[in-house]
């Protein structure tokens, strides 16, 4: 990854008037949502339910909060759940369609010239052509929305692949929350919400980062079979700029750093997303991809793609919340290049669980992966 561009967002533009007279279309969300989830079960999900004597069900709830999740009934643990929010795909669906016009109408402002022209983030055209060469907006922001709302479903996939709702013992547990004869793992709520132990925290961390892992490599499969066997330049962009808002709906603010011990239910979001671009460029370098990617002269290539999106999605939502720090740097956007190592006993403390529920997962698991776990325990302990 680059060093952070400095003086991102020039104070000269306002552009809050622009943001409040948007309007957006979403009439059609729903349905939208549900062709996602049936590209990604019919990709990902029915062979395996079927083939194990398994049940998934999608639950849907009239709620006014971003909400996603991963359940079981108990009295039933082969039936397993994947709920959210009917708001979550609305969410997703506003930020593709806001980000993808503020590329078309809004960066190409003169302003902008010493971000998208750049030789780190310039595909050619700089600022005249900020989303990538051969897509237009409307399919940009379709396609936009289908990747990251199809990575949502597939991390709460990973929670029930993994078995990380039958994990034994009392600490893991208390990870997941009871109600009635239900276990679940809400995977929308505020990283610090859930007061925990450090080794209850670190618990729950590990399996969030494990189920990352794992969307990541599916959704980044299913960019394959969309595009016919290519690995398409537009659609990992696209990924990219979904999961860098998804992940800073999350942000706490410009003092999230991994302390010395993990704390509350989920990891901090940037570090999630630094984990999650990591295993993009791992997974975009597999001999296999690196024939399905024509696109990329070099692993220099892929790299400079992926800066290019995470800092076209950071500026965005700087624009969305009007938050930059001194520079103008985005405060999500610093955090991922900064966050290259976590305290020695935070990293202990994460490979510490993950070595003492590996047995069960590689047990319980019935994923995709055959020739082992889609996270690499080691990775805990060098996760920088």
């Amino acid at each position: 990854m680059t060093d952070p561009a400095p003086e991102v967002i020039p104070p000269s533009i306002d552009t809050r008037p622009w943001l409040k007279n948007f309007d957006i279309d979403q009439s059609r969300t729903p349905d939208r949502a549900l062709s996602v989830i049936d590209w990604a079960r019919s990709n990902f999900s029915q062979k395996k339910y079927e083939a194990t004597g398994r049940n998934l069900s999608l639950h849907w709830e009239s709620v006014r909060k971003f909400k996603a999740y991963a359940a079981v009934d108990l009295r039933r643990p082969n039936d397993h759940i994947i709920g959210f929010s009917e708001l979550a795909p609305k969410a997703l669906h506003r930020d593709a369609v806001s980000l993808t016009k503020l590329c078309a109408e809004h960066f190409t402002n003169i302003h902008y010239d010493d971000l998208f022209g750049s030789p780190v983030y310039d595909y050619g055209q700089g600022r005249h052509n900020v989303l990538p060469p051969g897509i237009t907006e409307q399919a940009a922001a379709d396609q936009m929305f289908r990747l990251t709302f199809a990575w949502l479903y597939l991390h709460e996939q990973a929670h029930h692949f993994q078995g990380h709702l039958f994990i034994e013992g009392a600490e893991p547990r208390r990870m997941i929350h009871e109600q009635g004869n239900s276990l679940i793992i809400n995977d929308a709520t505020s990283h610090v919400a859930s007061q925990l132990t450090p080794q209850q925290a670190a618990m729950s961390h590990i399996t969030e980062l494990a189920a990352d892992a794992e969307a990541t490599g599916m959704a980044a499969s299913l960019i394959i079979v969309a595009n016919d066997g290519v690995f398409s330049r537009a659609s990992l962009w696209l990924l990219v700029c979904g999961l860098m808002c998804l992940f800073q709906r999350f942000h706490g603010g410009d003092d999230d750093v991994p302390g010395e011990m993990p704390v509350g239910s989920h990891p901090l979001p940037a570090f999630r997303m630094r984990m999650v671009l990591q295993k993009l460029l791992w997974f975009a370098n597999l001999p296999r991809v690196r024939d399905a990617t024509p696109w990329a002269v070099n692993k220099d290539t892929i790299i400079r793609l992926v800066d290019h999106a995470s800092t076209t999605a950071s500026v965005y939502w700087s624009i969305r919340s009007m938050k930059t720090d001194r520079q103008g740097v985005p405060p999500f956007y610093q955090q991922i290049h900064t966050q290259d190592r976590i305290p020695e006993t935070h990293s202990r403390v994460l490979f510490e669980s993950w070595s003492s529920i590996r047995s069960h997962v590689e047990n319980y698991y019935f994923g995709w992966y055959k020739d082992g776990l889609p996270f690499d325990p080691q990775s805990a302990q060098s996760i920088a």
